[in-house]
């Protein structure tokens, strides 16, 4: 097989894990319970094919993150707040500052 297998290695540090920490409790958190200021902002929309979604995390706490090690922080909070099967859905983890969300026309000044 032409393909290497590498072993997952934790590369999680303090910041990281209360990150992952932060998201899934937003991703929990019941929408008739209002949002605390500092809480990440996250997004979820369909994806192109059916039962796939897509999620956004906007946090300025991801600044100085490599952009690998932002999607697997999305996804171990998913996976935290919604188990294994939601993870299996996710084509698009991504995590991003509040400019790049801007950058990207996230509506991120809209309210919760």
């Amino acid at each position: 097989m032409g393909v290497r297998k590498l072993e997952r290695a934790e590369r999680r540090g303090e910041r990281e894990t209360a990150l992952k920490e932060q998201i899934a409790r937003e991703i929990k958190r019941p929408d008739d319970e209002p949002r605390d200021a500092d809480a990440p902002i996250v997004f979820m929309e369909e994806g192109d094919f059916p039962g796939t979604k897509r999620y956004y995390v906007v946090s300025d706490c991801m600044l100085g993150i490599d952009g690998d090690v932002r999607s697997e922080i999305v996804l171990d909070a998913i996976e935290q707040a919604e188990g294994k099967q939601r993870v299996l859905e996710v084509t698009i983890a991504e995590g991003l500052t509040t400019q790049e969300a801007r950058q990207r026309g996230l509506p991120i000044d809209d309210g919760d």
